[in-house]
């Protein structure tokens, strides 16, 4: 499904997702070309709980023909470029993060104990389901993160269940991410505490329209600011597809010459 209309005004969709986008760039720029400069990193980091957080918390399920496309140009990249199929890209995660996640949240948040289990459950497996899609089963955490926001409970029981796993989800968002790079204890504290930030703000997100705010800003900004916030799905492919060809080109350890394999080396 290409066509979506959108609204006139800027929506608190498109600041949230913007910023996301610029941390994404920022984090693929340290990947790709900087992998030294840990800060590129991290920062990048916090824009993993957004995307997943959007799947969640989005009410439609219809399925996505670009987001399939996307996925499979991304593959194809990666296989000339990197030599591997799989880990599929975090768009094939979130594909299949929306075709589960509403019979997961029925029943994870059905009591206490299958809270726990779950979270459990996937923090053991993490590292297997990571080779397969990226950010594996902590994508489909992060993504019921979204679905509590959008479903909020005013049950005594349920709010308490919400509450426990999303200091789960963090607690193990904190833990698996912080293995990306080596990092100091005072680069620990940062992301630690801007992991926190991020998802505890990301509860409070809701739909809004800025009509006025979107008439007093500069037309350039108010271009910028829809574009990325409404063409994420295109920026992001064709962003990757570049760095990743660029990265060749520049001969950088990882890219280019590799035999083929399924699996990231």
């Amino acid at each position: 499904m290409f066509k979506k209309s959108y609204p006139e005004a800027l929506t608190s969709y498109d600041f949230l997702k913007t910023l996301a986008v610029l941390l994404m760039i920022v984090d693929h720029i340290g990947y790709y070309f900087f992998p030294g400069v840990t800060t590129l990193r991290i920062l990048g980091r916090f824009c993993v709980p957004v995307w997943f957080f959007l799947v969640g918390y989005a009410q439609s399920r219809d399925f996505r023909i670009d987001w399939m496309i996307g996925c499979v140009v991304l593959v194809v990249a990666s296989l000339f470029t990197q030599g591997y199929v799989l880990p599929l890209n975090i768009i094939g995660s979130m594909i299949i993060v929306r075709l589960v996640i509403d019979k997961l949240a029925f029943v994870v948040f059905m009591d206490m104990q299958l809270v726990l289990y779950t979270t459990f459950l996937a923090a053991l497996l993490y590292m297997p389901s990571s080779n397969i899609f990226e950010y594996g089963t902590l994508g489909l955490l992060l993504s019921l993160s979204g679905y509590v926001a959008r479903h909020p409970s005013e049950e005594k029981g349920k709010k308490e269940r919400y509450l426990v796993f999303l200091i789960a989800v963090f607690i193990l968002f904190f833990c698996f991410q912080r293995r990306v790079a080596q990092i100091s204890l005072y680069e620990e504290i940062f992301l630690a505490a801007g992991s926190f930030a991020t998802m505890v703000g990301l509860q409070y997100f809701r739909p809004h329209s800025f009509v006025m705010l979107t008439e007093k800003m500069p037309h350039w900004l108010v271009f910028f600011l829809q574009l990325t916030g409404r063409r994420t799905m295109e920026i992001y492919v064709i962003h990757l597809v570049f760095f990743k060809l660029l990265a060749v080109c520049f001969d950088m350890p990882g890219f280019g010459g590799q035999a083929w394999a399924l699996f990231y080396q």
